[in-house]
């Protein structure tokens, strides 16, 4: 059994993603252990616990300016106050909220919270006058939780010996690498890769098939049958190539994809998760909706200039504007495909070739998590 420890970058996307689904099936089927740094549990529900609250308080602002517009009448006053109070509820609930989920995940995943040793003390604060270490640099304050971690992991390997380390922190990898007895990935895909974890999610019997042309149709013509879960797709971060829109544009938001426009859909890799599920990273092409923000100038000038069907929904005392419009976008992440129960190369055959056996024994659900624009729809 491999003992595997994980740092935040990791966990940050999520607890319970297609790659931790097969990480977790790795646990069930005793080929790893895994282990999370104190340090980093408190990273992650910091960051969460965080990120909950903003988008609360997001929502709360936009609600107070909806407010401020007077209106009493009828049962609009009494709802937006209900509304307000919800939000004012879910905020106070968020931090314990946030605690149990993490803590259920650790149940659920068998994981180990390694604590820091506070002997280490000293260790810590020679590499953060010195820069040595998980330190970028002398009096480097925000290196601290790495170097924390750093030495949880030494202490760690002390204990048990050799052990594994999937770390996304490009500062931190390097200062674990220098590490005897500590093997340092980048990533959940590269330590998927390791002989005898290779075997377990990677190389599986069903993947052949489920990487085919075939596959891959069937799962497209499930997407056109049934649209309306695709097209409620929604990314509201990571969207890179703005330099396509041509102007000044922040707060990017991809939604809506168009099924009818759907292309490239390709499953770049997948993992078994279980005798009766599978996860899968893929990769398409569709026509969808870009949110993002600009100044009234640049607006105009798109009205002026090109024929693009750019709408502005609201403009604030600066100038600043709510525009959207039509684009071509290349979205990447997860899909978690469940079946009613365990299945052979011959089942999925059978569920290929008969729709109703597909809408009766396969579920499947996305999680994209970037967005790429390709080019504007004019």
């Amino acid at each position: 059994m491999r003992k595997l420890l994980i740092d935040s970058n990791i966990l940050y996307p999520g607890l319970r993603t297609g790659k931790m689904q097969a990480l977790k099936h790795l646990v069930e089927q005793g080929a790893v252990a895994i282990f999370v740094p104190d340090m980093v549990k408190r990273e992650v529900i910091s960051k969460t616990q965080s990120e909950i609250e903003a988008s609360i308080n997001s929502a709360n602002s936009s609600l107070k300016t909806v407010n401020k517009k007077g209106i009493t009448r009828g049962p609009f006053s009494g709802a937006l106050s209900s509304i307000q109070t919800l939000l004012q509820d879910l905020e106070s609930w968020t931090q314990q909220t946030v605690t149990e989920d993490f803590e259920a995940w650790e149940k659920e995943f068998k994981i180990e919270v390694v604590n820091f040793d506070p002997e280490k003390v000293v260790a810590v604060l020679d590499d953060y006058f010195a820069g040595d270490g998980a330190f970028q640099q002398k009096k480097n304050r925000k290196d601290i939780p790495d170097s924390i971690i750093h030495y949880t992991a030494c202490c760690l390997r002390d204990k048990i010996g050799k052990i594994d380390f999937v770390i996304g922190d490009l500062n931190l990898r390097r200062a674990i690498a220098s590490e005897d007895d500590i093997n340092v990935y980048s990533d959940l895909e590269s330590f998927y890769e390791v002989e005898g974890i290779k075997e377990v999610v990677v190389n599986f019997g069903l993947k052949p098939y489920l990487m085919s042309d075939g596959f891959n149709q069937f799962i497209i013509s499930r997407l056109k049958e049934n649209p309306k879960p695709f097209n409620e797709l929604y990314l509201p971060d990571n969207i890179k190539n703005l330099e396509e829109l041509g102007i000044n544009a922040f707060g990017p938001e991809l939604e809506s994809p168009q099924v009818e426009t759907l292309e490239k859909f390709s499953f770049l890799e997948v993992f078994d998760i279980g005798s009766d599920k599978f996860s899968a990273t893929i990769s398409f092409t569709a026509l969808a909706s870009l949110n993002y923000v600009s100044d009234y100038g640049s607006f105009l000038e798109l009205e002026r200039r090109t024929q693009r069907q750019v709408s502005m929904h609201s403009m604030n005392g600066d100038g600043l504007c709510d525009l959207s419009e039509p684009v071509i976008a290349e979205f990447s992440g997860e899909a978690i495909f469940w079946f009613n129960e365990p299945k052979s190369e011959a089942d999925l055959e059978r569920i290929v070739n008969e729709p109703k056996a597909a809408r009766d024994e396969l579920r499947f659900d996305f999680n994209i998590q970037e967005g790429y624009l390709r080019g504007i729809n004019q």
